[in-house]
């Protein structure tokens, strides 16, 4: 078992996939990661660029860079 988290002081906080079973990036808007894909190793699988580079958060993201 794997477990995924961010980093918090102090101390790092683990993060919940969705019922999809699909972890959100707090910090780069549009990163996806597919669980069950990661920890098969399937690393074609375990990012869903399509879904996160289409959502909003991640649009908004981008701009901000941009500035």
């Amino acid at each position: 078992m794997a477990e995924l988290g961010t980093l918090g002081y102090p101390r790092c906080i683990p993060l919940s996939a969705d019922e999809d079973g699909v972890i959100q990036s707090q910090v780069f808007p549009g990163l996806w990661l597919a669980v069950n894909d990661l920890l098969a190793r399937d690393m074609g699988g375990s990012l869903c660029f399509s879904e996160g580079l289409t959502a909003p958060e991640h649009t908004a993201f981008v701009q901000q860079l941009s500035k």
